[in-house]
């Protein structure tokens, strides 16, 4: 055999090493991807539309993925591949839909009725799709009931007897939440290292959450740290996450503003402009007895307690007695305008920022009027106080 002849082998045999080399690759990689597609299939009772929407559900979005052909048969199948475990709505309309909870390399089966997705739908292949499941039908039962009460409410408003029927029907109402409620925490403790248990800690009742991240954060705090422990990259996990520290800075936060604002301590320092535009500060009022009312000009009970404000202060100003009246006003003509209305002679200070001023989260303020009497070293003596009792404070202390 030539030279020439066994060059010729050689580079055959080269590209034939290349080409199985590249099919091998190809094979791995079509392994690897196999490994983490997501096959969905089912079959639809009842349908009238030829195509199914595909979401996904981000901690801030909601997005759409795909649409999905029904054959004439009602059977339908879609495959993807998300980065990671992740929640999915299955659906014809924003209110007709299921919720999959998808992980990578799943492959699913859904039977469900197209008239209504959400009432006694299958999953196969995904169990943490059937759990949630098992939660969503739980909270249907108990909306189905509230529904009933309401039919039951409509039937005996004109009888005689309806203000007792609608107190029973209200305490019924109230029970069935507190179902809801139970079952939740006992299905989040049994599940907490689970994706479903962050759908469950943001599960309805009729128009309020069962869970509140302020006054049950205790839960959001578990589920949070459980998932953290398995599931530290998930987005879902990192969001909750966030949510959770934010929520506790906020508590802190405010705990630290309830202390500061406790009998005894200073109250924290007011610089605002007058009506004239000259800066005042509370702290500036040190030797006085001190009234701090917060009002506005649009509130009725506001302009209801000037009068007996204005008897308080005539009676005491010239023995040490002092108003700041800061106001939670829009707008600098119509401040002007009550405080000549009601012939407040008093100091008055504002930023016009509404409800958006920073001296309303400073004294923690969620409604008016609402009054802060401190005493001559700038302490506070109290607070959120009705008039008589304002008084009495002002005759013992001056």
């Amino acid at each position: 055999m030539g030279r020439r002849h066994q060059d010729y082998l050689q580079k055959i045999f080269n590209l034939w090493g290349l080409f199985f080399l590249a099919i091998f690759i190809f094979s791995c990689q079509q392994k690897k991807d196999d490994q983490k597609t997501v096959y969905i299939s089912g079959h639809l009772k009842n349908y009238s539309n030829d195509y199914l929407f595909f979401e996904e559900l981000t901690p801030t979005d909601l997005i759409f993925k795909d649409s999905i052909i029904v054959n004439d048969l009602g059977y339908f199948e879609l495959d993807f591949i998300p980065s990671q475990t992740g929640f999915y709505r299955l659906g014809y309309s924003s209110n007709n839909f299921i919720t999959l909870v998808l992980k990578p390399g799943e492959s699913i089966f859904v039977e469900a009725d197209a008239e209504n997705f959400n009432k006694n739908y299958v999953v196969e292949g995904s169990a943490c799709t059937a759990l949630y499941r098992d939660l969503n039908q739980q909270i249907q039962k108990g909306r189905e009931k509230a529904d009933s009460l309401r039919e039951q409410y409509r039937n005996h408003m004109h009888r005689k007897n309806f203000v007792s029927i609608r107190e029973n029907l209200k305490e019924e109402y109230d029970l069935i939440r507190e179902e809801q409620r139970k079952f939740l925490i006992s299905f989040i403790h049994q599940n907490s290292y689970s994706l479903v248990s962050i759908l469950a800690l943001y599960q309805y009742f009729e128009n309020q959450i069962l869970l509140d991240e302020e006054s049950d954060l205790d839960y959001y705090v578990m589920v949070s740290n459980h998932l953290s422990e398995i599931h530290s990259s998930n987005k879902h996990v990192i969001d909750l996450k966030k949510r959770v520290n934010d929520r506790r800075r906020i508590q802190q936060e405010d705990n630290k503003g309830r202390q500061s604002l406790e009998p005894g301590s200073y109250a924290p320092e007011i610089v605002l402009s007058d009506t004239g535009g000259d800066n005042i500060a509370l702290s500036s009022l040190r030797g006085k007895i001190v009234l701090i009312d917060f009002w506005a000009a649009w509130c009725p009970p506001c302009r209801k307690q000037n009068k007996e404000i204005q008897e308080i202060y005539d009676k005491y100003k010239d023995l040490g007695f002092e108003i700041y009246a800061v106001s939670l006003d829009r707008t600098h003509k119509k401040w002007v305008e009550a405080i000549e209305e009601d012939n407040m002679n008093w100091i008055h200070v504002s930023d016009l920022k509404f409800m958006n001023s920073p001296i309303v989260d400073l004294y923690q303020i969620t409604e008016i009027p609402y009054e802060v009497l401190i005493d001559r070293q700038g302490k506070i003596m109290a607070k959120d106080i009705s008039m008589s009792e304002l008084e009495n404070l002002i005759a013992e202390h001056l």
